[in-house]
């Protein structure tokens, strides 16, 4: 069974390497051409041993065949061809593809992942690629690109309105929500404006890729090539992925800019207030703290965010005993699940000196789940 196994397999090695070798573009005319010489030898040797007869029709045969021969074997070595850049390409693609994933997990900035986006286009195939974000007025902001003679993009406007600059496949792709190509862009009509500079770098061909949000376009990839018809059905899938790539990109990165604008918002009605606020999570490390705590323990908030809390401003009770962490208000109204407070309590400064404060603890819940607990103190000196 384990010779048979052996046999099997040297014997498809052997048939790849025939296969191979009857494909490659190199030896076709060899083949060819050994071919054709070998049939006139054999009409010579049988037309010496036998008669003259039919000559002519064997001659003829030769060639003809020689000639199918040689259309089966070059249909053969391109179909072999287009198999291995198809691989190349979707490798490519998912090389590209998870680069930017990982990206998103990382919470790049957005100009960033765009310009990875880009790049990734470009690796297809492509000589130029940039990203833009739609913008209410009609006019499209250039966040990213990549690529052969990105000066062009200095020396050109493109809208999605209906203007004379909104008529080409960009400006289409935002309007009709949908990919919008110009197989032969320097012939065509609504090209016009951009025709001079897109023939100067050589571009001929040009792809508009909506990117889509929740509900309208956000943003638009516009792809360049310098052949004509050099955008294909697979091309463009390949492109719609990107941009789907491009869109949760931007989607988070808006989502983030929210959040962080809530997260001052909520800084800075915390920092306008006198009393001293700060908060724990499960384990005792500070989540947040706010000017008036910062002031008046004297560390920075560098200094504390992160940080287990209790041993560095809550070690030691009102006799200079060592303030054990199960008698901190805080844990205890953690694991009791109920408001504490105390009107007789110590907190340390940086510099040593003692904090003498009234202070109550406040349980963080949310849909009935601790999360931490909050602080709020007042100076007592």
């Amino acid at each position: 069974m384990r010779q048979m196994d052996i046999l099997r397999k040297s014997w498809n090695n052997l048939s790849v390497l025939i296969s191979r070798s009857l494909a490659s573009t190199r030896f076709l005319f060899w083949i060819v051409l050994i071919y054709t010489v070998l049939g006139i030898a054999w009409i010579w040797v049988t037309d010496a041993l036998f008669s003259r007869l039919f000559f002519s029709a064997d001659a003829i045969l030769v060639f003809a065949s020689a000639f199918i021969l040689a259309i089966t074997l070059g249909a053969h070595a391109r179909a072999i061809y287009v198999k291995e850049q198809a691989l190349v390409e979707s490798l490519a693609l998912q090389e590209t593809a998870s680069s930017i994933d990982a990206e998103l997990i990382a919470e790049q900035k957005m100009d960033r992942v765009l310009t990875g986006v880009c790049a990734g286009a470009v690796s297809l195939g492509h000589q130029l690629c940039w990203a833009g974000l739609v913008k209410d007025d009609g006019s499209i902001d250039v966040i990213a690109s990549h690529g052969f003679s990105v000066d062009y993009l200095k020396q050109f406007q493109v809208r999605w309105d209906d203007t004379p600059l909104g008529m080409g496949p960009v400006g289409r792709a935002v309007r009709l929500k949908e990919t919008c190509v110009f197989q032969d862009a320097l012939s065509h009509p609504d090209f016009a404006p951009w025709r001079e500079a897109a023939e100067e770098a050589g571009y001929r061909a040009v792809a508009g890729i909506p990117i889509l949000g929740r509900q309208s376009v956000i943003g638009v990839i516009a792809v360049y090539n310098q052949r004509r018809n050099s955008f294909s059905k697979g091309d463009l899938l390949r492109l719609e992925l990107l941009a789907q790539k491009a869109s949760v990109a931007i989607l988070t990165s808006g989502q983030r800019e929210a959040l962080e604008s809530l997260s001052r918002q909520h800084e800075l009605i915390l920092d306008s207030v006198e009393e001293g606020i700060y908060g724990i999570d499960l384990t005792g490390k500070l989540t947040f703290i706010n000017r008036a705590a910062v002031r008046m323990l004297g560390y920075s908030r560098k200094e504390l965010l992160g940080k287990e809390i209790h041993p560095i401003i809550h070690h030691t009770d009102n006799y200079e005993q060592p303030y054990r962490h199960e008698d901190c208000p805080l844990n205890q109204a953690i694991k009791s699940g109920t408001p504490f407070s105390s009107t007789d309590e110590i907190l340390w400064r940086k510099d040593g000196a003692p904090l003498p404060v009234e202070l109550s603890a406040t349980i963080m819940k949310q849909e009935d789940e601790v999360l931490g607990a909050v602080m709020v103190f007042r100076d007592l000196t």
